[in-house]
């Protein structure tokens, strides 16, 4: 079965020195996941979350909503091209694969 994670990505811009003084997060965007090789979206969340998320005084992703690839195909934009777009942004990832290589991450 697939399921589509998508993740929220949070900055921090006090860049210069995170964890010192006043820490100032900005959502910054996120990334939806197409996951394949697993049977429950309980396990693809975790699989996204352990395997794909960022957690440091820098910046934070974590999943935000999750759910079928079915679901997530059908609220896709209706314009051909934005829904293309969409589409091949998307990063595919699978349980048998393991987690990307930062070569393949493009943001």
């Amino acid at each position: 079965m697939k399921f589509v994670i998508s993740t929220q990505y949070i900055e921090n811009d006090n860049c210069n020195n995170p964890g010192e003084g006043e820490d100032y997060f900005k959502f910054k965007g996120g990334s939806d996941y197409i996951v394949s090789g697993f049977d429950r979206v309980q396990d693809a969340v975790v699989f996204v979350l352990d395997i794909h998320c960022c957690n440091n005084l820098g910046c934070k992703e974590f999943p935000s909503v999750w759910g079928t690839y079915e679901e997530w195909a059908a609220k896709l934009p209706k314009d051909p091209e934005y829904r293309a777009f969409v589409l091949e942004t998307a990063r595919k990832v699978s349980k048998e694969a393991g987690p990307l290589q930062w070569q393949e991450v493009i943001y």
